[in-house]
C-alpha cells in the first residue's frame, strides 16, 4: 500500500492480491485522492514497484482513462 500511496496521495480504500494474466502477481489498490477521485494502482507483488495507475471515471463506461505508467 505504501507504493500505491506514494503514487497517488490519498486514502487506500481496498487492496487485493491478483494474478495478472498468468504472468505476475500484483496488488490492486483502490485509492481515493484528496479531491475525491478514485484510482486503481497496480503494484508488482515481487518487487513493490507501481506498474500501472488509472483514474476511475464515472463517465468511463469501461474505457481506461487517467494516468498510465507501464514498465
Amino acid at each position: 500500500m505504501d507504493a500505491a500511496l506514494a503514487k497517488v496521495k490519498g486514502t487506500a480504500t481496498s487492496a487485493g492480491l491478483e494474478n495478472d494474466h498468468d504472468k505476475t502477481t500484483a496488488w490492486h489498490v483502490d485509492v481515493t485522492d484528496t479531491k475525491g477521485k478514485d484510482h486503481e494502482v497496480t503494484v508488482d507483488a515481487a518487487n513493490g514497484k507501481v506498474t500501472a495507475a488509472k483514474t476511475d471515471d464515472d463517465n468511463d463506461h469501461g474505457n481506461d482513462s487517467g494516468d498510465h505508467d507501464e514498465d
